[in-house]
């Protein structure tokens, strides 16, 4: 139901007073009165009505003076006025009414259907204007809550009208009047709708462009009524972008590393055949110098071929680590000789090692890799000679630095930064992006493998760390790298030593379905005196081990990935039937993908391919020692 309109009526005479108020009433409206403009004032503090009626010649103060101070009121400025007077009749005292701020002017004697039709319409102004008013703010609070930046500009390009996002995006608020290319330079002005575009003229309808770091996608509309206008919208997707791009970077790095496994796994195969004929040819005794020296070279090539495997499986994280409790300062410290060493004399090598740095929990050989990998990036970055620094410290890694990196799932907590900066010839963005990838490299043929980088990359991320680079075109490179610090006794270690080869009696079955490798650790365990079957997968070692009444065989040696039957069921088959025969598993892939490929029990003994003979009798030799308890 419609509230009724309340009318206050001021006027120093009684009888004017009763005459209106009696035909406003019997309109429908509530009235109320008061016979001079400081009285009206003290009613209108109390209750605002909808509509004052005010005689001009009243004592004390006037007409005209409360109608300007209803209007110099923040409260009363809106409120609609009727100024009636039967004294100022003339067109002159009318304007002067009417300028004063009074939104009608009638004069007395009035007729009442002539002051009931002006009321009625003062007040429907009053409604729309009240109307007009909650659509200006309505419109104002949602213009102000959108996330995009939105601007109005004229058709010369001048910025009207803009938003609180807007400012954000340009980094200023006093753009009243300023033209839009100014504060966006990668946009320009054109003749006609909608007047903006980019430089090279796209029209702007969803497109992208760069402007001061940031990246934006823009939109433009004109207005459909009124002046000619342009509503313009800008989204920051910078960091969408970023997100975006490390996403695709993660996914082409895994696809690398799943091809990069797959090679590293055949390589390993190949290494461990070659390194070990190579150690019994070396052993036969009857060679010539010169053939053992061939023999010593062929061994170097296969330890190389077996290194870049081994930075394979650095780079996918999927190399066997030994962590233990590590002190950074006295790690690069005892590295200093060698990293100078590496520069040569025209590069200076400088430490900044920070107190705070604390101790990680890494593997040594590995953290020492990263160092050296970087070390000589840098090396060769620095052809003209230069500097090159690592310093460290103790950084808390926490929301406000997961923001700088969006798209990365950042473990809070403490962490010790190490930071390898050199003064060399840079990177732009390009390169920069791919730096971590492998195989991808910006050194002449034959002058690097394009593994380097991506061995830093897995390395640190299978130390639970991260790694960033910075770098531009002749403003040398930085590479930053934390590492969870960690809490306990320097050097501590659950490495266990190899016990000393001796030679044996038991029989071992060897499986795996590559003849070469079957035949290497056949040759292997019988030169330390042990007896060994073959099987070609687990199908056949099965039977093998079902027709061994006589329970000869001691230890099953066995390759995990293989046709037919894979290592996973050999391994729960032989539980079944044979608990207490000892298993040993190879694979040129390693063990924790094996685990997370569910081929492998983490718990199984397990030697990484490639190996030297003497590696893999040790093996067997530290599990038959536990054969007696085995079966005590």
């Amino acid at each position: 139901m419609a509230e009724v309109p309340r009318i206050l009526v001021v006027d120093d005479t009684e009888a004017n007073r009763y005459a209106v108020g009696r035909h406003l009433r019997q309109a429908g409206y509530i009235v109320s009165e008061a016979s001079d403009g400081h009285r009206a004032l003290t009613l209108l503090a109390r209750e605002l009505p909808d509509l004052l009626m005010v005689d001009i010649r009243m004592p004390g103060m006037d007409g005209l003076e409360l109608v300007r101070r209803v209007r110099g009121d923040p409260r009363t400025m809106h409120l609609p006025v009727l100024q009636v007077s039967a004294s100022f009749t003339d067109p002159l005292s009318q304007a002067l009414g009417l300028d004063s701020g009074a939104d009608g002017y009638l004069t007395h004697p009035v007729e009442p259907l002539v002051l009931l039709a002006t009321v009625r319409a003062l007040l429907r102004a009053r409604r729309a204007e009240r109307e007009a008013r909650a659509a200006e703010a309505a419109w104002r609070a949602t213009f102000e809550a959108i996330g995009d930046g939105v601007c109005v500009v004229d058709p010369t390009g001048c910025i009207e009208r803009w938003n609180a996002a807007f400012e954000t995006i340009v980094g200023g608020a006093d753009l009243l009047g300023r033209q839009l290319t100014a504060v966006l330079p990668s946009l320009r002005i054109i003749p006609g709708p909608p007047y903006v575009a980019l430089e090279d003229g796209t029209a702007l309808q969803g497109v992208e462009f760069a402007t001061d770091g940031k990246r934006l996608r823009a939109s433009a509309s004109t207005m459909p009524e009124g002046p000619a206008r342009s509503v313009c919208v800008f989204t920051d997707v910078t960091r969408q972008r970023a997100a975006e791009n490390r996403v695709q970077q993660a996914q082409r790095l895994e696809t690398a590393g799943q091809l990069a496994g797959g090679i590293a796994h055949e390589i390993n195969n190949m290494m461990t055949v070659i390194l070990g004929l190579t150690e019994f040819v070396t052993r036969s005794g009857d060679l010539s110098e010169t053939t053992r020296r061939d023999m010593r070279e062929i061994g170097k090539a296969a330890d190389r071929g077996a290194a870049m495997a081994r930075q394979l499986l650095a780079f996918t994280r999927r190399q066997m680590l030994q962590p233990k409790l590590l002190d950074i300062n006295a790690t690069l410290t005892s590295m200093n000789r060698l990293i100078s060493h590496l520069m040569s004399e025209d590069r200076e090598v400088a430490l900044h090692l920070s107190a705070d740095a604390g101790l990680v929990y890494v593997d040594e050989g590995q953290l020492e890799q990263v160092i050296l990998n970087l070390a000589l990036n840098a090396r060769d970055a620095m052809e003209r000679g230069g500097q090159l620094s690592i310093s460290t410290s103790s950084e808390r890694l926490g929301k406000s630095f997961a923001d700088r990196y969006p798209g990365i799932e950042i473990r809070p907590g403490m962490y010790a930064r190490i930071t390898v900066k050199d003064t060399g010839a840079g990177m732009d963005a390009a390169t920069l992006e791919r730096v971590f990838e492998p195989f991808f490299t910006t050194k002449p043929v034959g002058k690097g493998t394009g593994l380097g980088l991506a061995t830093v990359y897995g390395i640190v991320k299978q130390s639970n760390g991260y790694v960033w680079a910075e770098s531009s075109p002749s403003a040398g490179s930085s590479f930053h790298i934390y590492l969870p610090q960690a809490s306990g006794r320097a050097g501590a270690s659950d490495a266990i030593p190899s016990p000393s080869l001796r030679r044996g009696s038991e029989t071992i079955l060897v499986v795996d379905d590559e003849p070469m490798v079957r035949a290497l650790a056949r040759r292997a365990l019988e030169y330390y005196g042990y007896g060994v079957l073959e099987a070609e997968d687990g199908e056949i070692a099965l039977q093998v081990v079902a027709a061994d009444v006589e329970r000869k065989i001691a230890l099953v040696l066995a390759d995990v990935v293989m046709p037919r039957m894979d290592g996973r069921e050999l391994s729960e088959r032989l539980r079944k039937s044979h608990p207490s025969l000892l298993v040993l598993y190879m694979s040129g892939h390693t063990g924790d993908e094996l685990a997370r490929r569910r081929l492998l029990d983490p718990t199984v003994p397990f030697i990484q391919k490639p190996f030297h003979p003497d590696e893999l009798v040790a093996e067997v030799q530290e599990l038959l020692d536990l054969l007696p308890r085995a079966e005590a």
